[in-house]
C-alpha cells in the first residue's frame, strides 16, 4: 500500500517570543517512527511536513503521491488545520483511509467524531499501528485492535487501551530518508548557531515520573518511564553523524536527568566511541549537580533548557513542580560554571495567578545566571489536572479560548487575580533583563569558560536587537 504521513503546521503569533522562523518547526519524529514500521512491512511511504508550505501546496503534494492511507500526527495547536486538510482530501478521494494520532487524539475522544476521520490511535502508537496496517491490508475487522477508536457506519467504537512497549529498543529507527535537518534548529541561542545547524531529534526515554498540574505527559505515558539501552542510542547517533551529516542533536526526553546510572553510562559510551556532537537537552533543576554536568559536557552537551515555570514558591506548589528557588539558583550557577548554555523557561497567565507571581519574576529573575529565558502564556491542555480545574471553576477569559488553536497563540486565555497587561509585562522584562549588567556579566563569564560560544551569542543578539531595539553586542566585546 502507499501510505503518506502528514504533519500540518500550527499558527503561531510570535508576539514577544524570539523572531526565529524555526521556532515552531521540529522534526516529525512520531511520523518517522511509523513510516519505518510501514516500510518494514513492505509498504511505500512518504513523510510530509507542512512547515512553511501553503495549504494548497500540501494538498497538491498529497494528491500527487496518491496514497491509499493518510496518517496525521495531531497536537492541540495543529488539530483544526489537520481536520481542514482531511476534509479537503476526502472530497477529492472519499475512499482514502484516514488515521490520526498524537497527544490531542489521546486526550480528546471526540477527535474521531469528524466525518473525515476513519480511525484514531490513542497513546503509544507503534505496536498499534503495526497491527492496524496488517488488519487493513488483509481486510480483517478492526474490533479488538487495542489502542484505537474506529467507526462502523455512523457508530464510533473505542477499543481497550494497549499496553506500553517495555522494550523500546525493539522499535525501528525513524525513517529519515527525506528529512531536511537544516530546518530543525532548536532555538536561537545554541551551538552551532541556529543558522548553521543540521539538527536531529532523539528520544532516549519515554514518560515522566513527575505530576505537574499543567502537563499532558501522564496522559500519554502514565508515570512509567521506559528507557532505550545506551548502545541502541549510540547506534542511532552514529547513523545521524555518518549518514546524514548531522552536527547537532536535541534529546527531547522529559526525564533525561532522572536516572543517573543510565545517563552516566550513555555519556561514557558517547565519549568512548568518539561520537561527541553538540547536544541540547531538557533538565530538571532539582536533579542536576556538578558531577552530572561534568558527565554531560564530556558527552557533548552544550545547552540545557530548564522548565522552571515560575519563581513564586506558592504557585510552584500549585503546579506540583517539586522544585524551589534554591534548586533553581544552584542549577543555573552550576551550569554556567561548567560553560554550558542554559535556558530558563517561565510561564505567566496561570489560573488565578496573583500579582505576587509577577513580583517574584521581577525580583528574582535578574539574579539568576541564565543565558536565555522565555516567557510563555499558560494554556490548559485537555487531559490535564489544570484543564479540569479551569473548566470546573470557569477560569477561561472567554469561551473562544477553548478552541485548541489558541494553544500556541501568545495571549492570555485564563483569569488571573491581577489586571496586568502581560504582553507589555513580557516585552518590558525582555528589554530590562537582556540589557542589564547582571546578564552582561553572565555572558562574559560563560565566554571566558567556553569561548567557542561567541559566534552563537553574536547570532542570538542579532535576533534580539531586531525584536527589542537593544544594543547587545557590547556584552561580547
Amino acid at each position: 500500500m502507499k501510505i503518506i504521513f502528514v504533519e500540518m503546521s500550527c499558527s503561531l503569533k510570535k508576539g514577544f517570543k524570539e523572531d526565529h522562523d524555526s521556532y515552531i518547526i521540529s522534526e516529525p519524529l512520531a511520523l518517522e517512527y511509523l513510516s519505518a514500521i510501514a516500510e518494514k512491512q513492505g509498504h511505500t511511504t512518504l513523510v510530509l511536513q507542512q512547515a512553511n508550505k501553503s495549504f494548497a501546496t500540501m494538498l497538491l503534494e498529497i494528491n500527487t503521491f496518491a496514497p491509499e492511507i493518510l496518517c496525521c500526527s495531531c497536537w492541540s495547536a495543529n488539530f483544526n488545520q489537520t481536520i481542514e486538510m482531511l476534509n479537503e482530501i476526502k472530497k477529492i478521494n472519499p475512499r482514502i483511509i484516514t488515521i490520526i494520532g498524537g497527544i490531542h487524539v489521546t486526550t480528546d475522544p471526540n477527535a474521531i467524531a469528524h466525518k473525515c476521520v476513519d480511525i484514531a490511535v490513542k497513546g503509544e502508537g507503534e505496536a498499534t499501528f503495526a497491527e492496524l496496517l496488517d488488519r487493513i491490508e488483509n481486510h480483517k475487522p478492526l474490533e479488538r485492535c487495542k489502542g484505537i477508536f474506529h467507526k462502523v457506519g455512523n457508530q464510533i467504537f473505542e477499543e481497550e487501551n494497549r499496553e506500553r512497549i517495555m522494550n523500546i529498543d525493539s522499535i525501528s529507527f525513524p525513517d529519515r530518508k527525506h528529512t531536511n535537518f537544516s530546518q530543525y534548529a532548536v532555538h536561537a541561542l545554541n551551538y552551532p548557531p541556529s543558522n548553521k545547524q543540521r539538527s536531529a531529534l532523539v528520544f532516549g526515554s519515554r514518560g515522566c515520573k513527575y505530576n505537574c498540574e499543567f502537563c499532558t505527559n501522564r496522559v500519554s505515558w502514565s508515570n512509567k518511564v521506559t528507557y532505550r539501552t545506551p548502545d541502541n542510542i549510540i547506534d542511532e547517533i552514529r547513523i545521524l553523524k555518518i549518514k546524514y551529516n548531522v552536527n547537532h542533536i536535541q534529546f527531547a526526553d522529559e526525564c533525561l536527568t532522572s536516572n543517573k546510572e543510565w545517563l552516566y553510562e550513555l555519556c561514557d559510551k558517547i565519549h568512548f566511541h568518539s561520537l561527541q556532537t553538540p547536544i541540547t537537552i531538557f533538565g530538571r533543576v532539582n536533579e542536576v549537580d556538578n558531577e552530572m554536568l561534568i558527565y554531560l559536557k564530556k558527552a557533548g552537551v552544550v545547552a540545557i533548557s530548564y522548565g522552571v515555570e515560575s519563581l513564586d514558591s506558592n504557585i510552584l506548589k500549585t503546579m506540583r513542580k517539586g522544585i524551589n528557588l534554591n534548586h533553581i539558583r544552584k542549577a543555573f550557577e552550576t551550569t554556567i560554571n561548567n560553560g554550558i548554555l542554559s535556558s530558563c523557561l517561565l510561564m505567566v497567565g496561570y489560573a488565578n495567578e496573583e500579582m505576587e507571581v509577577l513580583d517574584a519574576i521581577n525580583r528574582e529573575l535578574p539574579t539568576i545566571p541564565f543565558t536565555r529565558f522565555t516567557l510563555s502564556f499558560t494554556y490548559p491542555f485537555l487531559g490535564t489536572r489544570l484543564r479540569k480545574r479551569v473548566d470546573e471553576e470557569n477560569l477561561w477569559l472567554a469561551e473562544k479560548y477553548k478552541n485548541p488553536s489558541y494553544a500556541t497563540i501568545e495571549c492570555q486565555v485564563l483569569k488571573t487575580k491581577h489586571y496586568t497587561d502581560l504582553n507589555k509585562f513580557a516585552k518590558d522584562l525582555y528589554y530590562r533583563i537582556y540589557s542589564s549588567e547582571n546578564y552582561q556579566e553572565t555572558v562574559k563569564k560563560i565566554l571566558k569558560i567556553n569561548p567557542i560560544l561567541k559566534e552563537s551569542f553574536i547570532y542570538f543578539f542579532s535576533i534580539l536587537e531586531k525584536e527589542f531595539n537593544l544594543e547587545l553586542q557590547k556584552h561580547i566585546e
